[in-house]
């Protein structure tokens, strides 16, 4: 296995294409490649990106998402506030835990919206 790496490689306009210079380790198909251009480890390099790329694009998308639609779930929770104050004792009456939770997390989101228009 001590031929060159079969791979041409375009180095530009002024020079064109020219044969990669590394030994190759590899054979596929016949020809000899280098670690570098090995279709196969090429190929399990470009399927890690992919999956990486994805995994980060995935994770963006769902904050974006949640950002797009923050407003309207605290407005709603604003509303159950209001409307459970109003009407003590009624269907609208919330547990104590609960209504808790929707204030404290409605005081955070306030805390926050503030921080930011603030900057």
């Amino acid at each position: 296995m001590g031929e060159q790496c079969n791979k041409m490689i375009y180095r530009g306009r002024l020079q064109g294409s020219s044969q990669c210079v590394r030994k190759g380790v590899v054979e596929r198909d016949g020809r000899s490649y280098c670690k570098q251009h090995d279709p196969v480890a090429r190929h399990e390099r470009a399927k890690a990106r992919q999956e990486k790329f994805n995994r980060e694009h995935s994770a963006k998308k769902e904050a974006f998402r949640l950002a797009r639609v923050a407003p309207e779930l605290l407005a709603a929770l604003e509303a159950v506030i209001d409307l459970a104050e109003k009407t003590p004792g009624t269907a609208y009456t919330i547990s104590g835990s609960v209504m808790a939770q929707v204030r404290s997390a409605v005081a955070k989101a306030n805390t926050s919206r503030k921080g930011r228009t603030e900057q």
